[in-house]
């Protein structure tokens, strides 16, 4: 029984130092090139380049608790449960307030934006990752640190890379039909001997090329299939691996709900630090950064939860339905984000946008953002409280709520 404890402990602990290893390399290596290849020629190059490696420095920390948890494993100390108390999760809306404020500072009154802005980001990301938790752990069965470390850890370091693999595989056929499609238009393909003359001017080429392109009906039907389809697919499976190795075991669904929902809430964090940049259009990115982090604990919760269903109590329709409303949910947020984007765009010579934008219709996607984060926020807690306790899922008994620890 021990060794096997053993054997758990040391798998948190390589996938922590893994985290802390690679993250830590890649922060440096980033922080190197930054200070010694400068890229002067594109505006916001360099800030990008110390926003990643800030980025890759924190998801790197992140590892540290699962080390120091394995480690006191090995210890033979006593591994307490995740516990919270009916209003811990109150704290973690004050993240919010101080980020709005540290972005005043930054970008407002141009106090220190060097170190405020990226202070706005990790705030943000904090903020959404610690709420979606707070608010799932209320409700859910108690599980050992041991297990709440490496399923979020799981979620933070090993399914990014595992979805970066399949989404590449996936979009190397939608790359091959967009250049299909582009050699046959208007476009001059881009040759070195268009690069070598002098009169080239590559910001122009790729303008021409953006706004030529982007609302063409074949990359409008590639985008929507990619990002609106064959993304939810691939993220919406593998953000339940780290349910995988406990299903046999378990025997709660809320317990099940809950794994899903720390991965979730790990690769939520993930692509908050890596896809949102500081600087002046927080309010934009930022805040749609928090909704996805809601939704992607969500989705990754009520998937896992629809998995043990299936495995544990042979109701296998409750699998692919669970799959499938995540898969919907996360697609449709996707397809709103590429019409919101097109909003954005400066210039666009669109005639459906333009007919848009003059009955002031471009709010739509801004709204069904903030529908699909508070449907998403509000479902963890009920969906917590609903999976952990059998007789409410039955509809039986009274209102107890079960724990459990492993």
């Amino acid at each position: 029984m021990r060794d096997n404890e053993n054997l758990k402990d040391l798998l948190l602990a390589l996938l922590s130092a893994a985290g802390l290893l690679l993250g830590g390399i890649g922060a440096l290596c980033i922080a190197a090139l930054a200070q010694w290849i400068p890229v002067e020629s594109i505006p916001g190059q360099h800030e990008a380049q110390t926003w990643s490696a800030i980025a890759l420095a924190v998801t790197a920390l992140c590892g540290f608790p699962g080390l120091l948890t394995a480690v006191r494993g090995f210890l033979d100390e006593i591994r307490p449960s995740i516990h919270t108390t009916s209003t811990q999760w109150i704290f973690s809306l004050l993240l919010l307030p101080l980020a709005l404020f540290s972005n005043y500072l930054a970008y407002n009154r141009e106090i220190l934006p060097a170190i405020l802005g990226p202070a706005t980001n990790l705030l943000t990301a904090a903020f959404a990752v610690s709420l979606s938790i707070q608010l799932v752990l209320q409700f859910a069965p108690g599980i050992s640190r041991r297990r709440f470390w490496g399923q979020f850890l799981t979620g933070l370091f090993a399914i990014p890379p595992a979805i970066l693999v399949f989404e590449l595989a996936a979009l190397i056929p939608v790359i091959m039909i967009l250049s299909a499609s582009l050699l046959t238009g208007e476009f001059t393909p881009l040759t070195l001997d268009s690069i070598m003359d002098p009169n080239f001017n590559p910001q122009s080429y790729w303008q021409q090329l953006d706004t030529g392109t982007i609302f063409e009906p074949t990359s409008i039907a590639l985008m929507l299939l990619y990002l609106g389809i064959a993304v939810p697919l691939i993220e919406e499976l593998l953000k339940t691996a780290a349910l995988w190795p406990f299903l046999k075991r378990i025997t709660n669904p809320g317990e099940a709900y809950l794994s899903g929902a720390l991965a979730g809430a790990g690769y939520g964090l993930f692509e908050a630090l890596m896809l949102a940049q500081p600087g002046p259009t927080w309010m934009q990115v930022g805040l749609l950064r928090i909704g996805a982090t809601f939704l992607h604990t969500a989705t990754a919760a009520l998937s896992s939860w629809g998995l043990f269903k299936a495995y544990k109590e042979k109701k296998w329709w409750i699998a692919p339905a669970a799959y499938g409303v995540s898969v919907l949910l996360h697609g449709l947020w996707n397809t709103n984000a590429i019409v919101f984007s097109w909003f954005t765009l400066e210039e666009t010579s669109d005639r459906w946008i333009q007919t848009l934008e003059q009955n002031n219709l471009d709010i739509l996607p801004a709204i069904l953002f903030i529908i699909l984060s508070a449907v998403t926020l509000i479902s963890l807690p009920l969906m917590a409280k609903k999976t952990s306790n059998p007789d409410i899922e039955t509809g039986q008994g009274e209102n107890v709520l079960l724990t459990s620890s492993s």
